[in-house]
């Protein structure tokens, strides 16, 4: 695996191992790893306060409708409502969002 790893041709953390970018263009499989690659935590806030911006208010379902096709393809389903919450609860204690619902029925809005 290191060598692997000093060579280019592989990225990611264990178990979550993917082929390099390089490799990808190489063997024509640019889209799958696009898809195993996961975005940056900032990315994932900046898409959940654009449509908590955009709509008002957010339910859980709707973070998890916008966020979970662009989760790592690495995730399991829930592994990634895992992440969706530590995202969620991030945002909330950087003083971003807050629950105006019930723990039931969140809706989630921005902190002016």
């Amino acid at each position: 695996m290191k060598l692997l790893r000093r060579k280019g041709l592989v990225e990611g953390k264990k178990p979550n191992i993917i082929i390099s970018a390089k490799v990808a263009q190489i063997t024509g499989q640019k889209a799958a790893y696009t898809r195993s690659k996961a975005f940056t935590k900032q990315q994932y806030f900046d898409w959940i306060i654009k449509g908590i911006k955009d709509h008002g208010t957010l339910s859980r379902t709707d973070i998890d409708a916008l966020l979970m096709n662009r989760l790592s393809d690495l995730y399991t389903d829930k592994q990634k409502k895992e992440k969706i919450n530590n995202l969620i609860s991030d945002l909330r204690k950087l003083g971003k969002i807050k629950n105006t619902g019930s723990d039931f029925k969140s809706e989630w809005v921005l902190i002016e």
